[in-house]
């Protein structure tokens, strides 16, 4: 019977999250720059378990390092003791060694470092993004780490995608990171447009809170693993899908609203 009520539950969470994003489409303003989080959202951040599972026995420890990061990436901008995001990530990974009794290496860092390097996209990225750019969105990326930014060799580069976009931000620029609003702001100051014209597209929610009180418009790819947060007071999704095929899809659909 428990097993049946938590289907249930989640059934009825689900139609709820489908029609308020159905809703907030019609309502929304089409934005004209759309501003795009990388990794976990473009980049399937998975592909790190075997790394996780050959270092620690486990590979969901991925999650807790991603998660520890992005806390003391967040800490770090809220105390003014900024650190580049690679620094940060290999001092997580030695911190979890620690905790978890497990011996990092140097060499294992490097590994680290790398494999963020070349992290695949999700299989509806790359069509989701051409629909995205064909029907005539200006495209950019948002992240927290400067190696994602610019580079021949870079993730999104060996992910074939790096041509789709205009410009690649990083909150290094800014010495703040998401979700500062200094950092969404930097696109649109950048880039000479109002906040309100750009929409952050993410399958982080605390990313998409952040967006929101920069005033951008916000789309959340709502992936295995990812909800909205539905709390009073906090600011929901303008749109929401469960894949970058379907989000393209409600943002095109805005151009006759």
């Amino acid at each position: 019977m428990a097993a049946i009520a938590e289907v249930a539950l989640a059934s009825m969470l689900a139609t709820a999250v489908a029609e308020r994003g159905s809703r907030a489409a019609r309502l929304a303003r089409r934005p004209t720059v759309l501003a795009f989080d990388v990794i976990g959202s473009l980049l399937n951040i998975r592909a790190l378990t075997p790394f996780f599972e050959h270092l620690f026995g486990d590979g969901s420890t991925v999650d807790e390092w991603f998660g520890q990061t992005i806390l003391y990436s967040e800490t770090a901008t809220l105390t003014g003791e900024f650190s580049p995001f690679s620094d940060l990530g290999g001092a997580i990974l030695r911190m979890l060694g620690a905790i978890h009794r497990v011996p990092v290496r140097p060499a294992d860092v490097d590994d680290l470092r790398e494999r963020l390097s070349t992290l695949p996209p999700y299989p509806d990225v790359p069509p989701g993004l051409r629909k995205l750019k064909y029907a005539g969105f200006r495209l950019v990326t948002l992240t927290d780490s400067p190696d994602s930014v610019g580079r021949k060799a870079g993730p999104l580069a060996n992910a074939e995608l790096a041509e789709l976009f205009e410009r690649q931000f990083a909150a290094d620029s800014v010495r703040q990171y998401k979700p500062s609003r200094t950092t969404y702001q930097m696109v649109s100051r950048e880039l000479n447009v109002s906040a309100a014209s750009v929409c952050m597209v993410a399958a982080h929610v605390w990313d998409l809170i952040g967006a929101k009180s920069a005033g951008c418009l916000t789309a959340l790819l709502a992936r295995n693993g990812v909800a909205p947060l539905m709390l009073a007071g906090v600011p929901q999704p303008d749109i929401i899908g469960p894949d970058l095929i379907e989000v393209a899809d409600a943002l095109i659909r805005l151009d006759s609203q």
